[in-house]
């Protein structure tokens, strides 16, 4: 869904949702206050362009004058930007509410999920997660009910909420209109929103979930090392308290019926780190030293 129509609709429906400006060219900042700029960070209209050129989803902002540069910086890229105002706090502020619409316009089904852990701090993915019942999110699920409605949407959805602790309000940061990463564990929790679609497509017969597992975890072993790593070296997390976390966990990748994939991806984290390290060694490694 393109973030400057989606950013139009949650105006439209009066959704709650942080701050969002449109800018092409630094002269669309000009009659912006300066305190929209203070805790911004910009962000493409288009993330897989972007995120295929800058290998990040958006770039901070803690100024106006740096806004102007990253701007500059795009010039020629073709891609728009938006301004967009940051909500403060934790990963498990953020919360997902997923599910499924029909041809004709029942919602079939819904689940709900916090993020525990995430990766990068900023602007990453989640690395560690669990479902939740939907009632404890209510507003956020009539919130997003009206967006939805509103453009008459039809298929998969994804929208992430993010708890705005100044005010006490779920604010929409995302809706994405296509299975996303985790797909497989909704199903997992009894919510096969891709069965749905494949049965609505077809014509054949839909009943509606209404309920589901909650308390269920998913963990990525992969990517969560490294948001592992980064809380470690602040102090948030120990080795054996990351550890406690797995038993119990699924995870997205291993299946003993086709386990290539996990050993693809073990072969690339093995590799990585020896790249890694190769870059780090020999007298490299007294100039620019490792964090941590």
């Amino acid at each position: 869904m393109d973030k400057w129509a989606l950013a139009g609709s949650l105006r439209a429906t009066a959704v709650p949702h942080p701050r969002t400006d449109r800018v092409v060219e630094p002269s669309d900042l000009d009659g912006l206050p300066e305190s929209v700029f203070a805790g911004a960070f910009l962000k493409p209209t288009d993330s897989e362009a972007f995120l295929g050129r800058f290998s990040v989803k958006a770039f901070n902002i803690r100024s106006r004058a740096e806004a102007v540069q990253r701007l500059n910086d795009l010039e020629g890229t073709g891609i728009p930007m938006l301004l967009q105002e940051y909500i403060p706090g934790p990963p498990s502020n953020h919360l997902f509410i997923d599910g499924f619409i029909d041809h004709a316009g029942r919602t079939l089904a819904r689940l709900a999920r916090q993020r525990l852990r995430m990766f990068p701090g900023d602007f990453g993915n989640s690395t560690y997660l669990k479902s939740i019942p939907a009632c404890d999110v209510a507003d956020a699920v009539q919130s997003l009910d009206r967006l939805l409605a509103r453009v008459e949407y039809r298929g998969v959805f994804s929208a992430e909420f993010k708890l705005d602790e100044r005010d006490g309000q779920f604010k929409i940061l995302e809706v994405n209109v296509r299975p996303w990463w985790y797909v497989e564990f909704a199903a997992r929790c009894g919510v096969d929103v891709c069965y749905l679609a494949y049965l609505d497509a077809l014509g054949y017969e839909t009943v509606p979930i209404v309920d589901y597992k909650v308390d269920m975890h998913l963990l990525y072993p992969y990517n969560d090392y490294f948001s592992y790593r980064a809380l470690h070296r602040k102090g948030e997390i120990s080795f054996v308290g990351w550890l406690r976390t797995w038993p119990g966990s699924a995870q997205p990748v291993f299946q003993w019926d086709d386990p290539m994939p996990a050993v693809a991806e073990l072969y690339q984290f093995f590799l990585n780190r020896f790249r890694e390290r190769r870059q780090y060694s020999g007298p490299e490694r007294r100039r620019f030293p490792r964090s941590g």
